[in-house]
């Protein structure tokens, strides 16, 4: 989706924006589960989730690609679906991901949370609550942005080796 996002953007021709649209619908529908607001990450062949893991990385980074891709395809019906599903995505992602150092963890599957903090999801984070905090004007995004931010800095940025 991110892709055909660019793509449209550089290039908005009606056949790519056909397909965005798709990939917006597939999402949208298909891939994020209605009732639990994750990313379903694995599939059968009839679209059935065949997986329980949470992707909280994948979780807030789709949330705000998903809005991008409406945005830029310019369909407010699209649009307005796709800010709530992102909004509640990103909501769940503060509420059952996020813990007390500022970071988010890497996924949980059957109860258990893989404690890493891998780079990309911090990444991810800083974009998706900032990208809630503009939808919403709610602080606690902001909030969690920032202080995901000062996860970073001491846990993540390289300051010995990374230094010229």
């Amino acid at each position: 989706m991110e892709a055909y996002t660019t793509l449209f953007r550089v290039f908005p021709n009606k056949k790519i924006g056909k397909a965005l649209g798709y990939l917006i619908e597939c999402f949208s529908d298909k891939f994020i589960g209605v009732k639990t607001k994750h990313l379903n990450l694995v599939f059968d062949e009839e679209w059935n989730s065949k997986s329980k893991a949470i992707s909280y990385g994948h979780d807030i980074e789709c949330s705000w690609l998903l809005q991008e891709a409406a945005e830029v395809l310019g369909d407010e019906n699209f649009l307005k679906k796709v800010k709530v599903i992102a909004f509640e995505m990103v909501q769940v992602t503060l509420e059952n991901g996020f813990d007390s150092t500022g970071g988010i963890m890497y996924e949980k599957e059957n109860n258990h949370f893989e404690q890493e903090k891998h780079w990309w999801v911090q990444a991810e984070v800083l974009i998706g609550f900032f990208n809630a905090y503009e939808f919403s004007k709610e602080e606690k995004y902001l909030e969690a942005s920032f202080n995901c931010w000062i996860f970073i800095q001491k846990n993540i940025l390289d300051k010995g080796l990374g230094k010229e």
